[in-house]
């Protein structure tokens, strides 16, 4: 390992070479660059002993494309190998006295990524907090929450976790993907979700039993004219809606409301169980689902909900 320059560490000695740093105009690490005569299947220490079958199964089983089963194993073998030096680089700094460096927690922030990675892309296969690992050691990946299974992760830049990236989805407790969109600061800019879900579904779950008669009631009420009314609405040729008009201009209203507050509500039901409650993405659901149910009480003209 160099003793450092002006910039940083510089390089970090590894079996087989050496990883070596680039870094931008500031000092900051920029990249790495890997002068390494890659070691067998070292990086297996990373990976679930059967790896290899359960690309296999992913990929179509024995019947399957080999094609795509060979490309899906190259592809983690060379994400795997470079997670593997980098743990190796890492473990070197950290045994020099030099673990809080910028260039051990780009390392180990790189370990993260690619591990993540191919866990997203390849299901359960890299190794978990309290599994035995083999031989040496590595690092693990900390199991993810329920229905937060295959969104990536985010890394600080100390390379520790910090959330994940709700941009790519989740899968809510209702079984449905959403995903929140973001504005060019960062900040959320919209909630979707890829749901189907019934009006019998939604009016069991979120409304009284009686909703229906404070429905029929507003429909009355927005069509109700007397005579004087009605002569009124023939002399100025604008006649008033007929119940029928009403009621379906009511009914998608209705239903549109109540799809939104029960979608929003399993999202965020989904990342107040994963721990994610007091993120500002569960701020804006909470909002959501206020203003929506705010606007089913002035349609219905009273309280609905449970």
């Amino acid at each position: 390992m160099d003793n450092g320059t002006q910039q940083g560490i510089g390089k970090v000695d590894v079996e087989g070479g050496a990883v070596r740093f680039s870094y931008a105009p500031d000092g900051q690490v920029g990249g790495t660059f890997e002068d390494v005569a890659y070691r067998g299947s070292a990086f297996e220490r990373l990976l679930h002993d059967d790896w290899r079958d359960a690309v296999g199964r992913a990929t179509g089983g024995v019947s399957g494309d080999t094609h795509a089963r060979q490309v899906a194993v190259d592809d983690i073998v060379s994400s795997a190998r470079l997670a593997e030096v980098h743990r190796e680089a890492r473990e070197t700094l950290m045994a020099a006295g030099k673990g809080e460096t910028p260039e051990a927690a780009y390392l180990l922030r790189s370990v993260m990524e690619k591990l993540d990675g191919i866990r997203t892309k390849y299901g359960d296969i890299v190794r978990m907090p309290g599994e035995e690992a083999h031989a040496g050691g590595g690092l693990a990946v900390e199991k993810a929450p329920a229905g937060f299974e295959d969104t990536p992760r985010k890394y600080g830049p100390d390379g520790k976790p910090a959330g994940y990236d709700l941009s790519k989805g989740f899968v809510s407790p209702a079984s449905f993907r959403a995903w929140f969109t973001y504005a060019a600061d960062g900040t959320v800019a919209g909630f979707a979700a890829n749901a189907k879900v019934g009006m019998d579904t939604l009016s069991r779950v979120l409304l009284k039993p009686d909703w229906n008669v404070a429905f029929e009631a507003r429909i009355a009420a927005a069509t109700r004219r007397s005579w004087f009314g009605r002569l009124l609405d023939t002399l100025t040729r604008k006649p008033r809606k007929e119940p029928e008009q009403v009621r379906v201009e009511m009914t998608e209203r209705f239903t549109s409301l109540l799809f939104s507050i029960f979608v929003a509500s399993q999202a965020l039901l989904g990342l107040d169980r994963a721990g994610m409650g007091k993120l500002y993405e569960a701020g804006f659901l909470r909002r959501a689902i206020d203003d929506a149910k705010k606007q089913v009480v002035e349609l219905m003209g009273k309280d609905v909900f449970l």
